[in-house]
């Protein structure tokens, strides 16, 4: 089992990878991701989707109308819609679909705790600037659970006040396992891998 730190760096350099890659390569990365994540962790990818399916619809609108360049030939040239517009929603929408899946396959690996855990290690170097990650870790967690969980009444719970129950004192447990020698061998398998694609680019 691996840090959740870890895997959060693994993500995050992974994210940085696929900015690296020309179209072709970023839509044969998707298309790989896109199949894994499907596998593995196929309800929760639906479900990112389904709660990003406004951001693509933006990409979709926004990049082919608003990007100047050729317009498109035939009923598509009324409309003003223009090539590089619809090269780079095409492009755009395919990098965040691969960090939407890579994402799915992340949460399906990290429960709310496991992250608050990985996050609060990654900010230790931050301490030494006087940041209180205590602080942040415990706000984090609640957050998280409020948002998996949900709270009283939804929206409307948090404008008439929050009840006496939900105030009432807790104890919140952060996990904080070991960092071993398998984590930094997977960070740096991740770099050396980014490095790689980053050069054949």
């Amino acid at each position: 089992m691996f840090h959740p730190a870890s895997l959060l760096l693994v993500w995050g350099v992974s994210v940085l990878a696929i900015q690296q890659l020309d179209l072709s390569a970023a839509a044969v990365a998707t298309f790989c991701v896109l199949l894994i994540a499907a596998w593995v962790s196929r309800p929760r990818l639906l479900k990112i989707l389904h709660r990003t399916r406004w951001l693509f619809l933006s990409l979709l609108v926004l990049f082919p109308w608003l990007t100047p360049g050729v317009r498109l030939e035939g009923h598509w040239a009324v409309l003003g819609v223009s090539v590089e517009g619809v090269e780079m929603a095409v492009e755009h929408g395919l990098r965040l679909l691969a960090i939407l899946a890579m994402l799915s396959l992340l949460l399906n690996r990290l429960d709310h705790a496991d992250l608050v855990a990985g996050l609060f290690m990654l900010m230790a170097p931050m301490a030494r600037l006087g940041l209180d990650r205590q602080r942040i870790a415990v706000r984090l967690m609640l957050t998280l659970e409020y948002a998996v969980e949900g709270g009283s009444g939804g929206w409307r719970g948090l404008l008439s006040g929050v009840p006496a129950t939900d105030l009432a004192p807790r104890c919140l447990v952060l996990n904080n396992p070991d960092w071993k020698r398998g984590d930094s061998a997977l960070v740096v398998l991740a770099v050396a891998v980014a490095v790689l694609l980053r050069s054949l680019g």
